[in-house]
């Protein structure tokens, strides 16, 4: 090999030393400060939003009379939710366009909405007046488990003394941090612990989430974002229909999707099936382990509308009135749930020696000769 050839080679493996010490992400990490950098949150975790609200007022209702126009200065724009993994912290933002001042009033068109009549919003949209959140303008995230179920709430405000870029505390419900910036539109960001969301000792197969916020001593000032499937999951155990005999193999099975009306899939999904007392695992399919009781399968990341299916054999070991499966899924995200089959156990009939079979055999045709004999006399 000529120098010329040596020298290709050096500045090659030079390039590419030079790349393993430059590693530049496509997506920051996300920092809890109020501030939506520039490429910190990916435009897919956006899972709702809410068009500018502009209402004709009625008479007699402040701030103007018909036929001024109201925007609510309390805007809320848009919605976004992420886990990020690497810290193990599930984020969440909304945006809140509040130009339209502190009392919300717009003079003007629904065309031309004009600009705020009453100063500056007095918190996190705040260009001017003071830095702090007003002592009754709250900002809220609503947790739901299910569409339509109950909500619990985290909420950040109703205390002047919290001020933009600084690491507050977010109390209700929920319980976590939060921060906001005074940018426009303003951003208001919420850390949790995936515990925090999800307690244990519960099931959890979705994630839904909308936004709140405004002035109690307004209410032309309130505005909210709505609800948004951010992720689940659904499993469903399969049991044999008919019944299964004592000493024999019976064969079950593990279902498993994401809905395809989330927005984010989840990640390092798990199957587990613990091995009912009586019985012994056989065999598993697509990786499944059995160790300490538990089958376990590491199924991965999964997508919106994924779907997926894992089947199990197990010998039926004892006498028992029934078999029950009890399968559950997990998630890093913070999900889980389970589902549960049962099928009858019978008890097999013993087989009969040659010896036995024969004496039987002899006694049901004597049997049936002496009531043919009874008939006949």
């Amino acid at each position: 090999m000529g120098l010329k050839g040596v020298k290709f080679i050096v500045l090659v493996l030079l390039m590419a030393f030079s790349m393993l010490l430059i590693q530049v992400p496509l997506i920051n990490a996300i920092t809890l400060n109020g501030v939506a950098g520039t490429g910190e949150w990916d435009p897919a975790w956006q899972v709702s939003t809410d068009p500018l609200d502009v209402s004709v007022t009625g008479i007699g209702i402040h701030p103007h009379e018909a036929p001024y126009y109201a925007r609510s200065g309390y805007e809320g724009i848009a919605l976004w939710g992420h886990y990020q993994g690497a810290d193990d912290r599930w984020y969440f933002r909304i945006d809140v366009d509040g130009r339209a001042g502190d009392s919300d009033s717009q003079y003007g068109t629904a065309g031309n909405l004009g600009v705020g009549t009453h100063g500056f919003d007095d918190g996190p949209l705040s260009t001017s007046d003071s830095p702090g959140i007003g002592a009754s303008e709250r900002y809220r995230l609503n947790f739901q488990y299910e569409s339509g179920g109950l909500i619990s709430t985290s909420a950040l405000g109703g205390d002047s003394s919290i001020v933009p870029g600084v690491i507050s505390p977010a109390t209700g419900d929920i319980t976590g941090n939060a921060a906001y910036g005074t940018s426009v539109p303003g951003v208001i960001e919420w850390a949790f612990d995936p515990l925090q969301i999800f307690p244990a000792g519960s099931q959890y197969r979705q994630l839904w989430v909308s936004a709140q916020m405004g002035d109690s001593s307004d209410e032309v000032s309130d505005d909210s974002i709505p609800s948004a499937l951010v992720i689940g999951q659904d499993i469903q155990a399969q049991c044999p229909s008919g019944s299964i005999v004592v000493g024999d193999s019976a064969n079950f099975g593990v279902q498993y999707s994401v809905p395809s009306t989330a927005h984010q899939g989840i990640s390092n999904v798990a199957i587990t099936v613990d091995i009912p007392a009586g019985t012994s695992f056989v065999s598993a399919d697509n990786g499944g382990i059995s160790a300490g009781g538990v089958i376990t399968w590491s199924i991965g990341d999964l997508n919106p509308g994924d779907s997926g299916e894992v089947h199990f054999t197990l010998s039926i070991d004892t006498t028992m009135a029934s078999v029950e499966i009890i399968a559950g899924m997990t998630c890093d995200e913070g999900l889980y749930c389970n589902s549960t089959c049962a099928s009858t156990v019978t008890q097999a009939i013993p087989a009969l020696e040659k010896t036995g079979l024969t004496a039987l055999l002899l006694l049901l045709a004597a049997s049936a000769i002496l009531v043919i004999r009874r008939r006949s006399a």
